[in-house]
């Protein structure tokens, strides 16, 4: 053998060959050696073992798909520090998901596992279609949170048709997947691995989510400003029609300004400030907006929010059918019933999710809540030839207001959110006892004496 190697070494091509060949058999020899001494004391369950001997189910770099949006993760001392130091970088309003994922699972069990890890409710996701529908549903869902970051723990025990439809979602999505494996290392370090310190490193940097909110006093300046510029033009309106007092409804100009100024409230606290600077801004307008929630009836204050709280998009997120969703979001945004909301069109939606336009005027969607508008929007987009309305059902046809009213209900049920006033196939029923009356007998405006 040293010969052999000293002649290769020297140039000769025929000693080279050789000297190959023989190191070949030496080392499938050796590796067949291996085999059957770590078969023999192998003491793992058999599940695991079975998904380890699985094609592929390795961890070595030439894995399929390692591109730039794919990269291997190790953890050689299988070390549970690891995993719970990953866990913890979940978080959805970064774009950072964490899966764990069993071993040998096929991708549509891994697929449904992901959406698990995206808030999805079990039976949300029952009532959305059977499981092989699950990787299309699981695409849309990150495209529309904008997810960048997935981790999926145990990768190394899954199968290798599994993780090659992982490569293909990253291709398709834009995502950049961190397969972790965990375990002793067989394979030789190369680019596309990295130690899971470094890889929790580059998800823990700052990010523009963690840039300073703007304090209390900023944030009641900007509102008040908002509402004496739009207060100018109604002064104008209501001098010219002698309007001398009115209800302010949701979908009158004035309860769209509210919402527009309202809808980011977080908490009670936030939405009291917005409704207090609001007034100040009219009231230096020459209006005068009356609010009975703040000065007689509290109780009225919870129709006016906070409508997208912490709490209410964690159920939202439950929901895995887009259309059921995106119906709910709209209604509590706007305070629309389904008639209402059946209306609305494809073109006075915004393809970022950010706004909508109606009748009256455009009502705003809080960034937390966009997520939802975006899958509703994504999911139409994959229609062929569809009607230009924004509901439309599986027959291709647009959603009318019984219809939309029944999903509604449905979506709101599997959230444990209540559906009020938008799951009645009604138009203009507003009572001040429902969540889409978030006006209705909460506020009146009249214009100052000019006394």
């Amino acid at each position: 053998m040293t010969g052999s190697v000293a002649a290769a070494s020297c140039g000769t091509a025929t000693g080279g060959r050789r000297a190959h060949a023989a190191t070949q058999r030496t080392v499938v020899s050796a590796t067949a050696s291996a085999t059957r001494r770590s078969a023999a004391t192998d003491v793992r369950p058999p599940a695991i073992r079975a998904a380890a001997a699985a094609p592929g189910a390795g961890y070595r770099h030439d894995r399929p798909g390692s591109g730039t949006g794919l990269r291997w993760v190790l953890d050689p001392d299988d070390d549970h520090a690891c995993v719970r130091a990953l866990l913890g970088v979940h978080d959805l309003a970064d774009g950072v998901v964490v899966c764990l994922a069993a071993p040998g699972s096929p991708w549509p069990v891994l697929a449904r596992d992901v959406l698990l890890a995206l808030g999805k409710d079990r039976r949300a996701l029952d009532a959305a279609g059977p499981r092989s529908s699950a990787p299309g549903l699981l695409e849309l869902w990150l495209r529309a949170e904008q997810v960048h970051h997935l981790v999926v723990l145990r990768a190394h025990l899954l199968p290798f048709s599994t993780l090659a439809a992982v490569d293909r979602l990253a291709v398709a999505t834009g995502v950049q997947v961190w397969r972790v494996a965990h375990g002793p290392l067989h394979s030789a370090r190369t680019p596309t691995t990295l130690p899971w310190p470094a890889m929790l490193a580059l998800l823990t940097v700052p990010t523009a989510a963690d840039r300073q909110k703007p304090t209390a006093e900023e944030q009641y300046a900007t509102v008040r400003d908002l509402a004496a510029r739009a207060g100018r033009a109604w002064r104008i309106y209501t001098e010219r029609t002698r309007i001398r007092a009115r209800k302010v409804r949701p979908d009158c100009a004035l309860g769209v300004l509210l919402q527009n100024l309202t809808i980011d409230a977080h908490d009670g606290d936030d939405l009291l400030l917005r409704l207090h600077a609001a007034r100040v801004g009219l009231r230096d307008a020459g209006l005068h907006l009356v609010l009975p929630a703040l000065a007689t009836d509290t109780r009225l204050l919870g129709y006016l929010g906070p409508r997208f709280s912490p709490e209410t998009v964690t159920r939202l997120r439950r929901l895995a059918c887009p259309l059921a969703v995106g119906a709910l979001t709209l209604a509590r945004a706007t305070d629309s019933s389904a008639p209402w909301l059946a209306k609305t069109r494809l073109d006075w939606t915004d393809p970022c999710g950010r706004h909508v336009r109606a009748y009256t005027g455009t009502f705003r969607v809080p960034p937390q809540a966009r997520p939802m508008l975006r899958a509703l929007l994504l999911d139409r987009a994959s229609r062929d030839d569809p009607p230009p309305a924004l509901f439309i059902g599986r027959d291709g046809k647009a959603l009318l207001g019984r219809r939309l009213a029944h999903r509604i209900r449905a979506g709101a049920d599997l959230a444990g959110l209540p559906a009020g006033e938008a799951a009645i196939p009604r138009e203009k029923c507003y009572t001040p006892e429902t969540f889409a009356t978030t006006f209705t007998g909460a506020t009146n405006l009249q214009p100052r004496s000019k006394h």
